[in-house]
């Protein structure tokens, strides 16, 4: 595993890359570091597992298949980790595969080949959200006895406990919970969580919008609080 060699590191965003080809790891490192990253690598989960056992991360850049197993196992572990930005990167170009990793608490998803510019962007976006969400500018939210806290993105159920939600969730709930009554469509809430455009067979939002129900509303089947507009998109009917 190289543990990179650069200095001054520590005012750097550091992320972990985990890749089992050495010639893609190699190349992707390298794009990032002349990004301004610190870079550390890992060809495997054994050493993903070591890297994160001797530091902290400020983000997760990771290939689903790996020589000593699947990722997948790995990332409803990770996700408790709210700080963390996750993106995976994968040749495997399955529907399923991108869903269940949006499922299990990824932030973004990318497919093999890669664009490098548009992976640049990627990690820039994800690390601009991150630091947005750190420095905590914002108010809080109250809805059917639900308080949301914009600037320290945490989010109290109406008894006073705190409910875990993945950095995606947060934003889609906060862009829902700023436009109460309103009919949002995927295209603006998907430019809410990923600063990118959608496309006509993204289910990202859909993917997010049942993970949120599951976590405020009291019946996810039968939802009051996020409702859906047929033909049209989302929209938060909570006072």
């Amino acid at each position: 595993m190289d543990r990179g060699t650069e200095t001054g590191a520590s005012s750097r965003h550091v992320i972990l890359l985990v890749e089992g080809d050495a010639s893609e790891r190699a190349a992707t490192a390298a794009l990032l570091r002349q990004d301004g990253h610190h870079i550390v690598e890992a060809a495997s989960l054994r050493e993903m597992d070591r890297a994160f056992a001797e530091r902290h991360f400020d983000m997760l850049l990771m290939d689903l298949t790996l020589p000593d197993g699947i990722a997948f196992t790995r990332l409803g572990q990770l996700r408790r980790d709210e700080s963390l930005g996750i993106i995976v990167v994968t040749a495997r170009t399955e529907e399923v595969d991108r869903l269940v990793s949006l499922e299990l608490g990824a932030d973004d998803f990318l497919v093999k080949p890669l664009n490098q510019r548009e992976l640049a962007l990627r990690v820039r976006n994800l690390l601009r959200r991150l630091r947005v969400g750190r420095s905590g500018r914002g108010s809080t939210c109250h809805f059917d006895g639900w308080t949301l806290d914009l600037a320290r993105r945490h989010l109290q159920d109406p008894a006073g406990r705190n409910v875990r939600l993945t950095r995606s969730e947060f934003d889609l709930l906060a862009a829902l919970s700023s436009n109460p009554g309103s009919i949002l469509d995927r295209d603006r809430l998907t430019a809410a969580v990923s600063r990118r455009p959608g496309s006509p067979d993204d289910r990202t939002i859909d993917v997010l919008i049942g993970r949120l129900r599951r976590k405020i509303e009291i019946d996810p089947q039968d939802p009051r609080l996020i409702l859906t507009i047929h033909g049209q998109g989302y929209c938060f009917a909570a006072v």
